[in-house]
């Protein structure tokens, strides 16, 4: 089941079904039609299922409404690919274009499609009702009113309808009838107000033109007035893939233009056409972002904005000024604008810096507020501020858009921006929490705790948590526990997610928007996450877990008192040894209190010596009491797996000094792995070290400086920071220049600027140096890191000699996608510390390989008994 949604009288849950996996393999392996998806109903009172068959969508009316609206895929089964469909789109009939003869009604035009019936029901009466013919329908966002257009074969009918429900009771409208397309129906909050897109008033030419209707549910909409358009620039235009939206008052309607189009060029013959991309270095990105972006662009419309009361219009957006926030959900007076600067979107690693602007709408004329921005700006909600933090100079300001005033927020002794940032790029905020009512106040984090600042400067920083999460080393975050409130009320309690930096558990606490230590309501060794609130009540859900325990659903009252658990969603773990998870502690070789994850094996004993292997992603520790399944593996250790089999597995902490991330690796891995070898119930002589990516990088290098680990496995490993420093992240377009001068890579600079950085962190160069046997994956279609990096590696051991596997899964990106090529990974990963930690024998794949001839025919997954 998927997508279960409760009716708002908490009566009924509906969910689609789809069909078992095996049910969908059997069907394609045979070719046979795929099923299809199921709409269940159950009755909460009674428990009862209703199972409705071939259900291609389906909705629930929001708010109180107890309407349905399904409809049945009635296309043809076919045999499909591959699982999962979610059933065709709406069956479309396009009748040839027939010229009508001087008696007879007009017929539709070819390519007009018509719509499909959707049954609507009352879960409440169980009362049923056939909508015939009908396309987009919308629902109001409170479930009070359901609007859609019609399209029938004859075309008599088409037009556009809303259904308005007063409990039970349903009235029906029929807004407009009228042979024509209609699209883009909109209602606005409370379903008053409608507004879409047709070309019933040009329907007969051969390119017919689309209009803008807009109007009361009640009423009769009509066509919106030309002189309300006369403001769209020219080279745009209202057409049928255009936007619509109401402001949150529904007095302006935003409409999204788009560019005409071109004239299509001049036909060239097949075999004279060039298929060619120029690179130039003026470009503001590269071809390869841009030819990503083609779809995007030529789909992207620009805003118009309609005031609905006085009929005039002003165009907003255009393509030299792309992106424009009118503040106070479309009502307010005034706009943001962010220009990006051209030069530093040459980069193509970071959004560099922006010159703000307000757009006075009254004149449509732009102010400069801020310049030369590196950072967020958000207004607040009744648009009195605009706040924004600035990543270069680390200062949190406000500016009066009716002034242009700007006041840097002084007075905060802690920083607001990331103190443990080690990338050579700015840091980032830790955040904004939010606003009191009325712009009285905006919250705002630093490392620990909540400070409510004053945008005017008027009042000094007050700590809403009194400090105590720096003393006590918890993070506060604030819980939105009722996310239709856009505001906070100055006296109102809040509830905070803790987590407690020692002990690495996840909790909530209690605190309030006047100020107050925070109460702790539920804590430890645990993490209890997901709180979600009743709407009419203080009863709460949330989980609990550790590495021992499945995340299962509880319930409680606010205080968490008395919790009662609801599901019991893993019983057969109890049938399975599996393991525990403890923090530990240690000091890098640069004297850095850090720590890490320690987790031993179902069974442990410590009198005995176990194998243990060794995995880590930058800073993993906040993870210590994550639950963690059993599954297939997308590209690393499945940690209850390994210690379910009889691994020690070990994942440390990994602060950074930029420029040197090889050497930070080190400093602080190595140290962490002693830590747990002093404890004596590890073998020293079958450790193995195991990462992906960044960490499949820095396993590469950390078996350049020791032979300390008897096996390692690098994942999508970069072996050459120079070869790699030039390539392109193919999945996004980006040069990956940006990943070494100021991301993950942290080298700090240029390969020109600091060379010798780029060589002393290259594995590559030091390969000689690797006497640890290496299991590599470097997939052919990685759009992160190329696989040329992997073949780098494989050829230079192999070059020397050295025991060297690589695995190459054809047409898998940087993490494996497909299910049984994620099985097949988990398998030889583990083969491979099986064979050096355990004494298992080797599988044929790594004693003789498998020859190309023998693809396909052989996995060679066997153990090669002696």
């Amino acid at each position: 089941a998927s997508g279960l949604r409760f009716s708002a009288d908490s009566l009924w849950l509906a969910a689609t079904v789809r069909p078992k996996f095996e049910e969908t393999r059997q069907a394609t392996r045979e070719r046979k039609p795929t099923p299809k998806n199921k709409l269940a109903l159950m009755n909460l009172k009674t428990g009862a299922v209703e199972t409705i068959d071939d259900v291609a969508t389906w909705t629930l009316g929001a708010g109180k409404s107890p309407w349905l609206l399904y409809r049945i895929d009635s296309t043809p089964a076919r045999p499909a690919p591959a699982r999962g469909s979610e059933g065709g789109a709406a069956d479309q009939e396009a009748p040839a274009e027939e010229k009508p003869k001087a008696d007879e009604a007009p017929k539709k035009k070819a390519g007009h499609g018509t719509g499909t019936d959707h049954t609507l029901r009352n879960l409440k009466t169980g009362e049923k009702l056939t909508l015939e013919s009908i396309q987009t329908p919308t629902w109001s966002s409170k479930g009070e009113v359901l609007a859609f257009s019609i399209s029938n074969k004859e075309g008599d009918k088409d037009g556009v309808t809303v259904l308005r429900f007063t409990g039970d009771k349903m009235e029906r409208r029929d807004l407009m009838v009228k042979m024509a397309r209609y699209s883009r129906l909109t209602l606005n909050e409370d379903g008053s107000r409608i507004a879409f897109l047709t070309d019933a008033d040009d329907y007969a030419a051969k390119e017919s033109k689309w209009s803008v209707y807009w109007g009361s549910t009640t009423g009769t909409p009509a066509r919106l007035q030309e002189s309300a358009l006369k403001a769209i620039e020219r080279g745009y235009q209202v057409d049928a893939a255009s936007s619509l939206r109401f402001s949150k008052s529904a007095g302006r309607l935003f409409i999204g233009l788009r560019p005409e189009p071109q004239p299509a060029p001049p036909t060239v013959p097949d075999d004279e056409k060039v298929n060619l991309d120029v690179w130039n270095w003026k470009d503001p990105q590269l071809q390869l972002v841009q030819l990503r972006q083609v779809a995007g662009l030529r789909n992207r419309t620009f805003d118009y904005m309609v005031d609905l009361a006085s009929g005039t219009g002003l165009q907003l957006e255009n393509g030299d000024r792309p992106s424009v926030q009118v503040v106070q959900d479309g009502d307010g007076s005034w706009a943001l604008y962010r220009d990006s600067d051209p030069y530093q979107m040459q980069t193509s690693w970071t959004e560099g810096a922006s010159d703000i602007y307000v757009v006075d709408l009254a004149t449509n004329l732009k102010r400069l507020m801020v310049q030369n921005l590196n950072g967020v700006l958000v207004a607040s909600p009744s648009g009195r501020w605009i706040v924004g933090a600035d990543d270069r100079t680390r200062e949190l300001f406000s500016i009066d858009p009716t002034t242009g005033q700007k006041r840097v927020m002084t007075g905060l002794p802690h920083p607001m921006f990331d103190e443990e940032n080690d990338v050579p790029a700015m840091p980032s905020p830790y955040g904004i929490a939010g606003w009191l009512d009325d712009d009285a106040g905006l919250l705002v984090y630093d490392r620990f705790d909540l400070w409510r600042v004053d945008p005017s400067g008027e009042k000094a920083p007050q700590n809403l948590t009194l400090g105590h999460g720096r003393r006590a080393g918890i993070t506060y975050r604030l819980v939105r526990l009722n996310a239709e409130r856009p505001t906070i009320s100055p006296e109102e309690s809040l509830v905070f997610t803790a987590f407690d930096n020692d002990r690495k558990g996840w909790g909530y606490a209690l605190g309030s928007a006047a100020g107050k230590r925070p109460e702790a309501l539920v804590s430890g060794d645990r993490m209890v996450t997901g709180l979600v609130k009743a709407e009419e009540s203080d009863r709460i859900l949330f989980t609990i877990q550790n590495f021992e325990t499945f995340p299962d659903l509880w319930t409680s009252r606010m205080d968490f008192r008395d919790p009662v658990r609801l599901s019991d969603a893993n019983p057969q773990q109890k049938e399975y040894l599996w393991g525990t998870s403890e923090k530990v502690s240690y000091r890098s070789h640069d004297g850095v209190e850090l720590d890490g994850i320690l987790i031993k094996p179902g069974g442990f004993d410590p009198s005995k010596k176990y194998p243990m292997v060794v995995y880590f992603y930058d800073r993993s520790s906040q993870n210590t009491h994550r639950y963690s399944p059993p599954a297939p593996s997308a590209s690393v250790i499945n940690l209850s797996f390994f210690a379910s089999n009889g691994y020690v597995i070990f994942v440390p902490d990994i602060p950074y000094k930029i420029g040197y991330p090889g050497e930070s690796a080190v400093n602080a891995i190595l140290p962490g792995v002693h830590k747990v070898l002093d404890m004596g119930f590890v073998d020293p002589k079958r450790v193995g070290i195991q990462g992906q990516s960044w960490g499949g990088y820095q396993v590469t290098y950390l078996v350049t400086e020791t032979d300390m680990f008897a096996a390692a496995c690098a994942g999508a490993p970069v072996s050459n920071m120079f070869s790699a420093y030039g390539g392109i992240r193919y999945g996004s377009g980006l040069v990956r220049q940006f990943q070494y001068e100021v991301g993950q890579s942290r080298i700090g600079g240029s390969m020109w600027e600091m060379p010798l950085r780029y060589l002393e962190n290259s594995p590559i160069f030091f390969a000689d140096k690797i006497k640890t046997p290496l299991l590599i994956m470097s997939n052919d279609q990685d759009g992160a890191v190329p696989w040329t990096e992997g073949i780098q590696l494989f050829t230079a051991l192999r070059r020397l000699q050295r025991p060297a596997w690589m695995l190459v899964y054809n047409g898998e990106d940087h993490n494996l996608v497909q299910r049984r090529n994620r099985k097949d990974f988990t398998i030889r990963l583990s083969q491979f510390f099986d064979h050096y930690l355990k004494g298992d024998p080797m599988p044929v794949w790594m004693a003789d390989g498998i020859p190309a001839s023998e693809k396909g025919r052989t996995m060679g997954l066997e153990l090669k008994m002696p």
